[in-house]
């Protein structure tokens, strides 16, 4: 092989190892305990990885011995190679997945991740890949190979990527088992970076790449979905219709001295994981103080998961119990006007035909997030946005985030809110209000306002004790307000925190898997009940929010849409203890008492994964085809 051939071989053989011992170096393994018969499943791990590797080099064979416009060519796909792997390496070493649809959906939250840093290693990028061409272009520009040298090496990398793409016919079974089990622990898929990014996408975003219908369901798979809790009726033209929401009483007497009716407020918290809490076990002592005291008056509800992510999914999956086809990106952020028209039915519309007042706070900014525009979409009477609560109680202040307020300044409106509420002549109507923070979303750091939790040095733990601090004003305010005999507060969120770098250092071990699935809170504050110091959810899901709350307050039963069931139901599954999350094609966790099992990874509940991802599939489907909900059934209610 001539001068040229033989630098990029050698370049691109070295950048791939590399970049694989970079990937090895961030997965949680053992080295004291990497046996002989282990090390190769660990290796196995990127078999593919050598698959692309010699399908660029077998490219580069040829375009190197060719003029000048084929060598750019092979120049310009070697970049592309380089690029690829070193963004999805960045995205493993900031998350620990490869770049995911959910990180797409969230492209308008890019500017938290581009700094002066990332921005050096993009120039120091770009400048490996324009150097490397113009040195090898100055030194070896008239060597060039002969025919028979250019078909051996052609036919050697074709058969080392034939081999390795392979391997599962060759490879002893013991090193596939063990490299499963590696697979099932991380929560990796068995792919490679440019293939993963491919799929990422163009595949996972096409919906009706194969369009579902009723008989692709057999009998075995419909009572898999039923098993599980889910309705479908195969015979019907909204198949996720059921009769009621709840088949049994109100799970928690109210006292019969207060008043028939009652106020109710929810924290949607961004990104916080259950695990967080002090009153849900952190290792970190004091960082949520203020939560820890709301939470001692209240009922702390436990083994409770995120369904979805990210935030556009989390809060309407929640509000109108499904798994929502639509996020950020392509979705409500960028095309909230274009999207199909569907009637969607949630807890919004229960409480409007109940008598409420409905109201969303979102502390963004307007026209930075279309978290408003899809809330008054989902049916709320009044959506407040951080400009306009800047505007009537912070004197105008300017946001301390670039695109909406600190969780300080946040709560400060809120606490506005609710006093100008206090003045209402229309306050007896009951209200039922939603709340939806940004200062705890992941690559944020802490505001001019902010709370550092100890010496500082761990992003993720300020933002956490800092809105705990925020949090902190609203429950003093509370606990003296004309609210605190008629008013219910929940708190939770709109999922789990996001498996950044911080996070995951803080918080590694104890049961802890690199996802965005995990236990989120779900603490409940009712005075005008006697709860329980603590709930058992049983692995249930934010999925459950919207019926359980119905069943909980006994707004009424009636026929309805909601994918999920009560959580207070006794008999509501009779797999009681599994729950589901789903957040794009192909995404799909199952939970269960031993760990979150990812569909493609999980021997365990290998089948059962598939038949419900296809189930969330037609729902989707359902979903934009607008045969969810029928219409006409609203006036019947």
């Amino acid at each position: 092989m001539k001068l040229k051939g033989i630098i990029f071989f050698l370049y691109m053989s070295l950048f791939t190892a590399l970049i694989v011992l970079g990937f090895v170096s961030q997965l949680e393994l053992n080295f004291s305990d990497l046996s002989i018969k282990k090390l190769p499943a660990v290796l196995s791990l990127f078999d593919l990885f050598l698959v692309e590797l010699c399908t660029i080099l077998l490219v580069g064979v040829w375009l190197l011995n060719r003029n000048i416009f084929f060598r750019i060519l092979f120049y310009i796909f070697s970049s592309f190679f380089i690029t690829v792997y070193c963004l999805q390496f960045a995205s493993f070493y900031q998350g620990k997945e490869f770049i995911s649809r959910l990180a797409i959906d969230n492209i308008n939250h890019i500017s938290l991740l581009i700094n002066s840093q990332t921005i050096k290693g993009l120039l120091f990028l770009s400048l490996i890949c324009l150097i490397l061409p113009i040195l090898v272009e100055k030194k070896s520009y008239k060597t060039h190979m002969r025919p028979g040298k250019l078909v051996v090496f052609s036919l050697l990398f074709s058969f080392i990527a034939t081999t390795f793409y392979l391997s599962n016919l060759w490879l002893p079974k013991s090193i596939i088992a063990q490299r499963n089990s590696y697979l099932q622990d991380f929560s990796l898929p068995h792919t490679a970076p440019i293939s993963e990014l491919y799929k990422t996408l163009f595949l996972q975003n096409s919906l009706f790449s194969t369009e579902l219908s009723h008989s692709d369901f057999s009998p075995y798979e419909i009572n898999v979905i039923k098993n599980f809790g889910f309705q479908y009726n195969p015979t019907s033209e909204y198949p996720l219709i059921k009769e009621d929401i709840y088949s049994e009483p109100a799970p928690f007497e109210k006292k019969l001295k207060l008043g028939n009716r009652q106020n109710i407020i929810v924290f949607f918290t961004e990104g916080f994981s259950a695990r967080s809490i002090n009153m849900y076990g952190s290792r970190y002592p004091e960082i949520t103080p203020n939560i820890d005291n709301f939470a001692r008056s209240s009922m702390v509800v436990e083994n409770y998961y995120n369904h979805t992510a990210a935030t556009y999914r989390g809060l309407h999956g929640q509000l109108c119990s499904l798994f929502p086809t639509y996020g950020g990106n392509e979705g409500w952020q960028t095309n909230y006007t274009d999207l199909p028209e569907v009637n969607y039915y949630c807890l919004s519309n229960v409480f409007n035909k109940n008598g409420y007042e409905t109201i969303f706070l979102d502390a963004h900014i307007e026209h930075e997030s279309q978290v408003d525009e899809m809330m008054i979409q989902l049916g709320f009477n009044r959506v407040i946005t951080g400009g306009v609560l800047s505007q009537k109680y912070l004197g105008d202040a300017g946001p301390q985030l670039k695109f909406a307020l600190s969780d300080k300044q946040f709560t400060k409106g809120i606490i506005g809110f609710l006093k100008d509420h206090e003045k209402d002549s229309n306050r007896e109507r009951p209200f039922f209000v939603g709340l939806y923070n940004l200062g705890t979303h992941a690559f944020l750091k802490l505001t001019k306002d902010g709370k550092k939790y100890g010496d500082g040095d761990n992003r993720s733990l300020n933002t956490i004790h800092n809105f705990d601090s925020a949090f902190g004003l609203f429950w003093e305010y509370f606990k003296t307000s004309p609210y605190a005999e008629n008013t219910m507060i929940i708190f939770t969120a709109d999922h789990c925190h996001y498996p950044e770098k911080p996070f995951v250092d803080a918080f590694k071990g104890a049961g802890y898997q690199n996802i965005i699935v995990d236990k989120i809170p779900l603490i409940i504050h009712d005075p005008t009940r006697e709860l329980p110091k603590t709930f058992d959810a049983k692995n249930s899901t934010s999925i459950d929010f919207a019926p359980s709350l119905i069943h909980y307050l006994n707004l009424g039963n009636h026929k309805n849409p909601f994918m999920g069931t009560s959580m207070y139901e006794q008999k509501r599954k009779k797999n009681t203890r599994y729950g589901l999350n789903s957040f794009g094609l192909q995404d799909l966790y199952l939970i269960d008492d031993d760990k979150i099992h990812k569909l493609g990874a999980s021997q365990k509940h290998r089948v059962r994964l598939k038949i419900m991802d296809k189930y969330i599939t037609l729902s989707k489907q359902l979903e934009v085809t607008d045969k969810l909900w029928d219409a006409a059934t609203n006036v019947q209610l």
